[in-house]
């Protein structure tokens, strides 16, 4: 708990008093020019985020630092990296569609057990440095398929239903893994 109090008043005494949140409300749809759309999800050797629109794919196994046997943990931290990934695109707002309704809840209220503290950190770090509004929604299982495959590392599969899909590997960010690189 310390090191959540200590990030909380590390922001406190940088903040400019405006109000972080541009938007409560938004929908992707309404913002479709300026918004990145991507689907993220886990499996037990990997997570997948498929950035549609951009014909981009990302897949990374598990990493070793991370809790094992923690599905919802990797659910989430999937979210939470397809946030940084979706950096590179020029966007003012990023929704993610996942099938995990535990992440979903994690992100809408932003309340979870002590475990997944620092991926909820590394998410609104990301949101206030980059002033990227970020959105999580959900979506059934059969609708998030090309993830799923690059989740476990089927890419053949990925590919015969996205042909130019461009699919490559990434490394999570260390901060969402609540560890320090050595």
């Amino acid at each position: 708990m310390r090191h959540e109090l200590l990030w909380f008043i590390d922001h406190v005494k940088r903040s400019n008093g405006i109000h972080m949140l541009k938007f409560i409300e938004w929908s992707p749809y309404n913002r479709m020019a300026s918004t990145l759309i991507g689907y993220s999800d886990a499996s037990g050797v990997g997570m997948g985020i498929w950035f549609l629109g951009e014909y981009t794919g990302f897949q990374c196994p598990p990493p070793t630092e991370g809790p094992k046997n923690l599905i919802f943990f990797y659910e989430g931290l999937a979210i939470c990296l397809a946030f940084y990934l979706g950096t590179k695109y020029g966007c003012n707002s990023i929704a993610i569609y996942s099938d995990s309704t535990n992440a979903i809840d994690m992100y809408s209220s932003l309340r979870m057990k002590r475990v997944y503290n620092s991926i909820l950190l590394s998410a609104v770090d990301f949101t206030i440095n980059t002033l990227i509004t970020t959105k999580v929604y959900y979506v059934p299982s059969n609708q998030n398929i090309i993830a799923d495959y690059l989740s476990r590392f089927l890419n053949a599969d990925a590919l015969r239903l996205a042909p130019n899909l461009n699919i490559q590997v990434f490394e999570p960010p260390w901060d969402a893994l609540g560890v320090v690189k050595k």
